[in-house]
């Protein structure tokens, strides 16, 4: 589903979220993908008023942790995306990362989490590009330029080693995506022709 502009609320992203989760398979492999502004411990979806609406890093979790999909990857070109990784006050919690990354363990599931910056880092946008950074790299790295092995597939460890490079000599070290989660580096993402 695509949530674009004013679409791209905080109720109609949980919605979709919930609507296609809830359709998957432990077979199936879900896409997460947020492109917009974020802050510590939250996005900010169209309809974010300076004080309410923040789309919170443990919702988008929780919703992961309730599809029974085997793959489940996250996309997030947002300023200050990395700070889902360290929530350690959720931690402990039911769906805290701790718990969901072992209950994935005993379903022999994977999760990638790919975000466009560390905890403190904000996210560039190119105007001529009409993206972020990360996306324009994300981009072009789904459509084969991350095949560093020309094998005609790209894996989750080429896709994240392209774009880290890209991302990191076009802005000087100044934006460095992290990647995080439970999965094998050789986890397919998309195949090239």
């Amino acid at each position: 589903m695509l949530l674009k502009d004013s679409k791209a609320t905080k109720q109609s992203i949980l919605k979709a979220m919930k609507k296609v989760f809830d359709q998957s398979y432990e077979k199936d492999m879900i896409i997460f993908f947020f492109s917009g502004h974020g802050y510590n411990g939250y996005f900010l979806p169209h309809d974010y008023d300076g004080r309410i609406q923040m789309l919170y890093h443990k919702e988008v979790r929780k919703m992961f942790s309730l599809s029974p999909a085997g793959r489940k990857l996250v996309f997030a070109d947002a300023c200050r995306a990395g700070s889902i990784k360290i929530e350690t006050s959720q931690a402990n919690t039911p769906f805290g990362l701790e718990a969901y990354y072992e209950r994935l363990k005993r379903k022999k599931g994977g999760i990638a989490l790919m975000l466009s910056s560390r905890w403190n880092q904000n996210y560039l946008e190119v105007f001529r590009l009409n993206n972020g950074l990360f996306t324009h790299y994300l981009l072009k790295g789904l459509k084969g330029q991350a095949d560093l092995n020309g094998d005609r597939k790209v894996v989750i460890k080429e896709l994240y080693k392209y774009v880290r490079s890209k991302l990191m000599e076009y802005s000087g070290n100044e934006q460095i995506p992290i990647i995080f989660g439970r999965f094998s580096d050789q986890m397919p993402i998309v195949r090239t022709h």
